[in-house]
């Protein structure tokens, strides 16, 4: 038996390159099924504990971490093909895509269970504490990857395992399609826009180990099935590597009522605390609850603003609620970046109300309102930076601001001398956001290719299908 608290590496045979990550994001030959089992990689400084950790199991350092190195590149132990998913619900009406992508699994889950595929069982059955399997589970690297094939379970065991057990591991422990919900994937297969395979549902039972942060210091993405996953912060020896299961987003009442409804828990993380210390409603001015009550109206998603002149001006007056509860003088600073990013909806609803309202405005008007949103961008991005780094939202945010800053310097016939290193700033900015999610690229073309790629899929309407790559 091995200690669950000892690292265990894969294989060496099974260790990817993390300075080839291009062949990954930009050749779809390396994403095939057959590729997957040789695309595994696991910083040697990582390793799965119960001790130190906020709660359970998870995962910490063995040294200093920087932000953008490479912590693990993982492969599902099983998964959901899309296509398979895709095939299924066209075949039938009255169920929907999510529960045909669940079905699916579970249905390849008790296959598993049915053959003994040792290895996959043991790192299924490493994320929980079962008691109908009588074992000490193990939670080395080496089991969550799937590459354990030791038999610890019996037949007649396993016999008791069934699919509501699995559908329990499922709902714990599964990871769903990030950047798509399962109805604007519905939307895509329904439309004729050029169908795309995508990320639908899979186990991944060493990224289970990571335990939640509504301030995360790691971030994934996906090459088709394959996670990749980097550091987004700098993170110190000892420390625990956390990330959101769900958006950063959203202000912490929300963000507590989703996670207590999904997950089972109330997330008592730095940045709740920090929020429920400076926003509760016992020691709130009377004004700044009215502003929070106020800005919360239009953040709660993004909408359409270009046929709504209501929308605009109550739009408008949130924004400037918001400010003026940020700009309060017992609110801390931590406190504020917190609230901006809580915020990003409202945010972005007032970018797209300014924005939408210069069509046709002479050029010194959207000037003067391409800097104001440029400096609104800005302290959104420091929030960011600070909170959620490298995060989706803080990508578009970051593109944004270059956009806005290529355009006042592209019209200013003047002072060039000072907005050209302004926009230098922000290609570096953007650049930095990007080597830190998608790790160190192994050419400038490849970088370059990357933040073309993101800048298609985020800021444009369903630019994921108009992109030439499929990572998402």
């Amino acid at each position: 038996h091995i200690s669950k608290n000892q690292n265990v590496m894969a294989s060496p045979s099974f260790q990817f390159d993390p300075c080839k990550l291009s062949d990954l994001y930009f050749n779809e030959n390396d994403r095939s099924e057959t590729s997957q089992e040789a695309t595994s990689y696991v910083n040697p400084n990582i390793s799965v504990t119960s001790e130190t950790v906020l709660h359970g199991r998870g995962m910490i350092t063995s040294k200093d971490i920087s932000a953008g190195e490479c912590l693990f590149i993982i492969s599902p132990v099983v998964h959901t093909p899309a296509l398979q998913v895709r095939e299924r619900w066209e075949n039938q009406n009255s169920m929907s895509i999510e529960d045909v992508a669940m079905k699916l699994l579970l249905e390849k889950m008790m296959a598993i269970v049915k053959n003994n595929e040792h290895s996959v069982l043991n790192s299924l059955l490493a994320l929980v504490g079962t008691n109908k399997i009588e074992q000490e589970c193990n939670t080395s690297i080496s089991r969550l990857l799937g590459k354990d094939d030791t038999v610890l379970h019996s037949g007649e065991k396993l016999v008791s395992l069934t699919e509501g057990d699995l559908k329990n591991i499922v709902l714990k422990n599964a990871f769903g399609p990030d950047f798509f919900t399962y109805e604007s994937i519905e939307r895509i297969w329904t439309s004729p826009s050029k169908i795309r395979p995508m990320h639908l549902i899979g186990m991944y039972p060493l990224a289970a180990m990571l335990n939640h942060s509504c301030s995360a210091n790691a971030v994934r993405c996906y090459a088709g099935e394959i996670m990749i996953v980097h550091a987004c912060q700098d993170i110190s020896k000892g420390s625990e590597i956390v990330w959101g299961y769900i958006p950063a987003v959203q202000p912490m009442v929300e963000r507590r009522r989703v996670l207590r409804k999904k997950h089972g828990f109330v997330c008592k993380c730095e940045r709740c605390l920090v929020e429920s210390k400076y926003l509760r409603n016992d020691i709130l001015p009377t004004t700044s609850k009215q502003n929070l009550s106020i800005a919360s109206r239009w953040n709660r998603c993004i909408v359409d603003v270009r046929n709504n002149d209501l929308s605009e001006v109550n739009i408008c007056n949130a924004y400037a609620a918001l400010e003026e509860l940020l700009n309060s003088s017992f609110v801390t600073n931590e406190a504020k970046r917190y609230v901006r990013v809580a915020f990003t909806n409202l945010h972005f609803n007032y970018f797209n109300v300014v924005l939408t309202s210069l069509h046709g405005a002479d050029l010194a008007h959207q000037d003067s309102m391409h800097k104001l949103i440029l400096s609104s961008a800005t302290q959104l991005h420091l929030a960011f930076a600070a909170t959620s780094s490298s995060s989706t939202e803080h990508l578009c945010v970051l593109h944004l601001c270059y956009e806005l800053m290529s355009d006042i310097h592209r019209k200013n016939s003047v002072d060039k001398e000072i907005s050209l290193p302004k926009v230098k700033f922000w290609t570096e900015a953007l650049k930095k956001a990007h080597l830190v999610r998608y790790g160190e690229l192994s050419d400038l073309e490849s970088t370059r290719k990357l933040m073309v790629h993101t800048r298609t899929v985020l800021r444009q309407l369903d630019g994921f299908l108009k992109s030439p790559h499929l990572f998402l």
